[in-house]
């Protein structure tokens, strides 16, 4: 098994965050499918069918992740805010922070360079 966690999209987390209730019950047999589509579901995540609607799609790749959490002890790590995009928001420090910091830098390389 890949060990590596796949990250849902914000389409699936949607989906998941809405009906995830839904989904469990079904899962656990609290709910029995009443239609054909709900059979399919259930198939899909006992891994007896392939995934193809959006609600399957994302509850395989939730499964996925809590398998490889369980089994790894792994967590899904939470992006920084500030760096969303990969680099700071323009808003994250003032214009004298990234200076004073730039300038510690510079000193300290200046001191690496004479030792």
């Amino acid at each position: 098994m890949n060990n590596k966690i796949p990250i849902l999209s914000q389409e699936e987390e949607e989906l998941i965050e809405k009906h995830l209730e839904f989904y469990q019950s079904l899962l656990t047999k609290k709910r029995m499918p009443t239609t054909k589509a709900q059979e399919h579901f259930v198939a899909v995540c006992s891994q007896r069918a392939k995934a193809e609607t959006p609600h399957e799609l994302a509850v395989a790749k939730y499964l996925r992740i809590k398998a490889i959490e369980k089994e790894t002890g792994a967590k899904k790590v939470e992006a920084i805010p500030e760096y969303e995009e990969g680099f700071p928001r323009p808003d994250w420090s003032k214009n004298d922070d990234w200076k004073k910091m730039r300038a510690g830098n510079y000193a300290d390389l200046k001191k690496r360079q004479r030792e």
